[in-house]
């Protein structure tokens, strides 16, 4: 259902002090809003009396379908009673979210300062199976993005024995995209390409944002291409690099270190 998070404090009103609120309620999810799964920001001004009540609400913007929800609930927040120096009205902003991990909500009792965003989480049980996969896959995807600049690369070395491996291929240029199972990117991973006679690194590099990579100026020849990602791999796989052969790209499907099948290197 739906959880407060997390709140932030106003700015002061020309010179005054934002209101603090002392009663809190969350608006619920509308049924209405559950055929297009509606996201979004909804901003209410709220009019304060002396002794701290809500005394009109009004939306300011926000998607129709949520509107309602957030007026209503905007209505029934108490104040404490404002000062000679606090504000007589504040903005309140509602934003419908998605939650796309585990986590723990923020308790707002004891809150120090004033409450005037309030982020309500739509958990991913409310959701179908397809939107469920494409949040969760998003938010691994981004992750891995934070993930990829702290990964290593400069130790590089090929040593196969007890590694997932895959079959020979030929490309005439070596580059790629690196995945997993659920065909999701590998920002960072980390690429070699050795030499198949002498074992010798001949060029490293990490695959980019959209998990492509791609070795400039590679002679013909017979190669090792090794592929690592932290908790997944590594993956060694031969690799001939023959200007007449394939212009596609390598397909690199990387599996979890835990995995009992290889993963795999296929031309695309």
């Amino acid at each position: 259902m739906l959880s407060v998070v997390g709140a932030l404090p106003t700015a002061a009103q020309g010179g005054l002090e934002p209101p603090n609120p002392v009663r809190i309620v969350v608006p619920g999810y509308p049924e209405e809003a559950r055929p297009t799964r509606q996201m979004g920001e909804v901003a209410v001004e709220v009019d304060i009396d002396p002794a701290g009540h809500v005394t009109r609400a009004r939306i300011l913007t926000g998607p129709a379908p949520l509107r309602v929800v957030a007026e209503l609930a905007a209505s029934q927040w108490r104040f404490e009673p404002p000062g000679p120096t606090t504000a007589r009205s504040a903005r309140i902003v509602f934003a419908f979210l998605f939650r796309t991990e585990t986590w723990d909500p923020l308790p707002l009792a004891g809150a120090v300062g004033p409450l005037l965003r309030v982020e309500v989480f739509i958990d991913l049980e409310e959701l179908d199976p397809v939107l469920r996969g494409l949040l969760q896959r998003g938010a691994t995807r981004r992750a891995r993005t934070q993930r990829a600049a702290s990964i290593p690369c400069d130790s590089l070395t090929y040593e196969p024995s007890g590694a997932a491996g895959s079959g020979h291929v030929s490309i005439a240029a070596v580059r790629g995209v690196v995945r997993d199972s659920q065909d999701i990117v590998m920002p960072g991973a980390c690429v070699g390409l050795f030499s198949a006679v002498t074992r010798q690194l001949v060029a490293a590099v990490k695959a980019d944002d959209k998990g492509e990579f791609a070795v400039s100026r590679v002679p013909a020849g017979e190669y090792r291409l090794a592929v690592w990602y932290p908790d997944f791999g590594p993956l060694y796989a031969p690799v001939t690099v023959e200007p007449r052969a394939s212009r596609g790209m390598l397909d690199v499907l990387l599996v979890p270190a835990s995995a009992t099948t290889p993963g795999s290197v296929t031309v695309k």
